[in-house]
């Protein structure tokens, strides 16, 4: 019983993630009573909060930033940090970036939501990202799909541009690019720390030369989607299916989907409103993976 508990401590603490027991043959088809422990009694519980002195780096970093961009991966969803991430955009005018598993992490129709960057990303994304000053990283471990298979300028420009970087995992720290700061902790954490730190300083963003180049870029990409979008072809377009899918649901509607075509352009047409209600094949984007996703979140 005692593995079990551990195994779930590791799934369910840290960087979040599955567990496997390797249990022999023989071990299997044993039995034995056991009195199952309480899992609170083992569980390790708290937030991981930055170093004070770091969390002090990254605010000064922000505020003399011209350019910044947020870049939320899946790590931003495990902590439930959308709204410190929202508090902590509007405070800067951050042109706000999401991957494949933080599509939902951030409001999509907010007017300082940037689209994706990387080899799925969008044009829009791809110059915020690629032209930032300063890089604010949470909960992104900056795998070669958003990175562009790290080509220099193309997805990021690190160095010139500063990156700092959150992220619960130390080894993620660096570890694709040099970053100015990195701050180990839970992303919610950290970012209310951040938050506290400003204090009310906030920017007056809608004034500056930067949101108005934001919104310019994202007229653009409508635009060019609009343009290369055919109602009239049959088979029906994928662009299609997405825009008519998105008219239908309710804005808190869950929508699943794996690899592919569909997959690539849901990260680039598709909007979502509502945290967890973009549900996608991460990682190795594995196929097969929509029905018993499907299951999954209709049961909640």
């Amino acid at each position: 019983p005692t593995v079990m508990q551990r195994a779930f401590n590791h799934m369910m603490t840290g960087r979040m993630g599955p567990s496997v027991i390797d249990l022999p043959m023989d071990v299997q088809a044993a039995s034995i009573d056991v009195e199952i422990p309480d899992p609170l009694e083992r569980r390790a519980s708290g937030k991981i909060l930055g170093a004070p002195e770091q969390i002090k780096k990254v605010v000064e970093l922000l505020k003399k930033a011209k350019r910044t961009v947020l870049l939320l991966g899946g790590g931003v969803v495990t902590a439930n940090a959308y709204d410190e991430v929202k508090e902590v955009a509007e405070k800067l005018g951050a042109a706000v970036v999401v991957t494949m598993m933080g599509k939902d992490a951030f409001p999509n129709d907010h007017e300082l939501f940037a689209w994706s960057t990387g080899s799925k990303g969008t044009t829009l994304g791809l110059k915020m990202t690629s032209t930032a000053d300063v890089l604010l990283s949470v909960g992104c471990r900056f795998a070669d799909e958003t990175a562009s298979s790290y080509r220099d300028g193309v997805s990021f420009s690190i160095p010139p541009t500063k990156l700092i970087q959150i992220d619960i995992d130390p080894h993620e720290i660096g570890k694709n690019y040099p970053v100015a700061v990195g701050v180990v902790g839970d992303a919610k954490a950290c970012l209310r720390q951040i938050i506290e730190e400003f204090g009310d300083y906030a920017r007056n963003y809608e004034k500056t030369d930067y949101f108005k180049e934001l919104q310019e870029e994202k007229k653009k990409w409508f635009e060019f989607l609009d343009e290369h979008r055919d109602d009239s072809k049959v088979p029906v377009m994928i662009s299609t299916v997405l825009r008519e899918i998105r008219k239908f649901f309710d804005r808190d509607a869950i929508i699943i989907t794996s690899s592919g075509n569909v997959q690539a352009q849901m990260i680039q047409e598709l909007v979502f409103y509502e945290p967890k209600t973009c549900i996608t094949a991460g990682g190795f984007s594995t196929m097969g993976y929509s029905v018993p996703a499907a299951i999954g979140a209709k049961l909640g």
